[in-house]
């Protein structure tokens, strides 16, 4: 088993959410595994399916180890990289956001933004003056020409 491969070929890593299925790249039609976990810098699952929200932008380690029922353990790790919106303070209150580095090459795209409160903007690259501090999700919502979205959450501080 190679981990790399699992998540290269099943595994979604959309922003700071990581997706993925040990099954979808390992055969156990004899049904011969006892158990899967899948342990992250952050908290351990003990399932087929990984399903993960990072709090932060950032490279993580992920475990996968399966044991069979004849008592043989297999256990590999892989590195991801969660990505999320780009956001810059540039005054009491106020932030820039932009799509995350690898979206920009992306064309024929509508970039549609949710800051909460029910104010939203539209345009790749926005500024807003939030009127409270605290904690406040924004999401972007990436519109593809297909019509499919992409959407990408960051949770930040408004100082």
């Amino acid at each position: 088993m190679h981990l790399d491969e699992v998540m290269e070929h099943t595994g979604r890593v959309d922003g700071q959410l990581i997706i993925t299925d040990a099954l979808d790249h390992i055969d156990d039609s004899e049904q011969n595994i006892k158990s899967f976990t899948w342990e992250t810098d952050e908290e351990e699952y003990n399932s087929r399916y990984l399903t993960h929200f990072y709090n932060d932008t950032g490279t993580y380690n992920i475990t996968l180890t399966i044991e069979y029922n004849n008592g043989d353990i297999i256990q590999d790790t892989t590195t991801v990289e969660t990505k999320g919106i780009d956001v810059v303070r540039t005054g009491t209150k106020t932030y820039s956001f932009s799509p995350p580095n690898d979206m920009l090459d992306e064309s024929n795209v509508t970039y549609r933004w949710n800051l909460g409160a029910g104010i939203t903007k539209t345009g790749e690259y926005i500024t807003h003056s939030f009127e409270r501090e605290g904690l406040r999700e924004v999401d972007l919502y990436i519109i593809l020409d297909d019509g499919s979205e992409i959407i990408k959450t960051n949770v930040i501080d408004i100082e």
